[in-house]
């Protein structure tokens, strides 16, 4: 099959959905599919770099396209301009694609970042088949938890809920969503944000897989001293670690001798740093800057279990990485990891109708379950290993493609090294 891939985000070195918009292209072309896929232009170096070492398959191709007028405004004002840059992009990407689109004929267009319902992608105009997605970012912190995330946090969720209003009257939004043969979205509360009559065609699929790399090291099956949590993200409010360690102080009263290590770097570091010395827990919690993911593999074999009690993600990545390594997650109820985790697999703690504190005492008490029965955290160590197996790459492919995509493709086009047919959009 013939696909054209829209991934405005995609490069083989960065994270989140750069990694996302990678992992597509390529695991595309892994099954047989003739790829082209449309992204920046300001990847094209790295890219090429890349397939320079690793060699490009022949069935992988590249078009890249930039709004060079806008380009100086971008870097002048950074993220402020960032949406607005990205929706222009859509327009000129749609062109580029439809001048390749009128030379090599696709079979099926595909909008995979960013992976963001409330922005349009204009590939629906193609007249092909259509799948936009998955999309998310109709979560939301729920009111009652606002108080936990900081000013900071609270404004850009307050600009990012008068987003989500203005996405529901966005005229283009709405005929990417009518153009769409298929909106796969990764949550309950992002179906809840499209119109009625677009749910019939938008099943619930999460945009992340996972397939842990083998030689990974091992998880001790008991850690010397106390129990050891983890948390491993952006620090910022909307993850919720103001209530993670709120929960943290609680459970661990009686388990002085557990402690909780938080990776990465972000604006709510400080606050974060100044509650645990309120709460008593400084001598207890360690903080480490982000880390290369091969580092971050030693320290989920040295840990228990993820804290990850994140108010608004579409995905979660890193609870597929901790749980292939044999970590039960104790999260919220909410987006992206209230459908990975389920009960053989983690702790949810459930946040509809309750207050903050009501919320950090559940989180307490999920934590102080692990800490106290040995039993149930050894078989959700079990269950993890096998919930996070289920998110392959396969899997999210025949899911977002499930009645789209014709029998499997014949791979004798099939090969290395570097493809001839780079393309540069206007």
């Amino acid at each position: 099959m013939k696909i054209l891939l829209s991934a405005y985000a995609c490069h083989p070195a960065s994270g989140s959905e750069s990694r996302l918009g990678w992992q597509w292209a390529n695991r595309l072309a892994e099954q047989g599919h003739e790829v082209w896929v449309v992204t920046r232009g300001v990847s094209r170096p790295d890219i090429e770099r890349h397939f320079a070492a690793a060699g490009q398959p022949a069935n992988l191709h590249f078009i890249y396209h930039e709004c060079a007028p806008l380009l100086p405004v971008l870097r002048l004002l950074r993220a402020r301009f960032r949406y607005f840059y990205y929706y222009v992009w859509q327009w000129g990407a749609y062109q580029a694609a439809a001048r390749a689109h009128a030379r090599h004929g696709f079979d099926l267009a595909h909008h995979a970042t960013w992976v963001q319902y409330r922005a349009p992608s204009f590939m629906g105009r193609l007249g092909i088949p259509f799948v936009f997605g998955p999309v998310g970012g109709g979560e939301a912190t729920p009111w009652r938890l606002r108080s936990a995330i900081g000013l900071r946090q609270w404004g850009v969720d307050l600009l990012r809920d008068g987003w989500s209003l203005l996405a529901r009257f966005d005229p283009m939004v709405r005929r990417t969503y009518r153009e769409a043969a298929r909106i796969p979205v990764t949550s309950a509360e992002t179906l809840g944000r499209l119109p009625h009559w677009a749910r019939p065609k938008a099943p619930l699929q999460l945009a992340i897989a996972y397939e842990a790399p083998a030689g990974l090291p091992q998880r001790a099956t008991q850690n010397s001293g106390g129990m050891k949590f983890l948390f491993v993200g952006r620090f910022l409010g909307l993850k919720g670690m103001a209530l993670g360690l709120a929960a943290f102080a609680a459970a661990t009263r009686r388990h002085p001798d557990a402690t909780l290590t938080l990776v990465g770097e972000g604006p709510a570091g400080r606050a974060w740093r100044k509650l645990a010395r309120t709460l008593g827990i400084a001598d207890r919690v360690r903080w480490i800057d982000w880390l290369p993911h091969t580092e971050v593999d030693a320290l989920y074999a040295s840990h228990d279990v993820l804290l990850f009690p994140s108010l608004h993600d579409s995905g979660g990545l890193v609870l597929l990485e901790a749980m292939s390594r044999g970590l039960p997650v104790v999260c919220l109820n909410l987006g992206g990891p209230g459908v990975i985790v389920d009960e053989a697999s983690g702790i949810k703690v459930e946040t509809a109708r309750r207050s903050r504190r009501e919320v950090e005492a559940a989180l307490a008490a999920g934590l102080e379950r692990l800490l106290a029965e040995a039993d149930l955290l050894a078989a959700l160590r079990v269950g993890a290993q096998e919930r996070a197996a289920q998110f392959n790459w396969a899997h999210l492919i025949d899911g977002v493609y499930a009645g789209l995509k014709p029998e499997r493709p014949r791979l004798e086009n099939v090969g290395s090294g570097v493809a001839a047919a780079n393309e540069v959009g206007a």
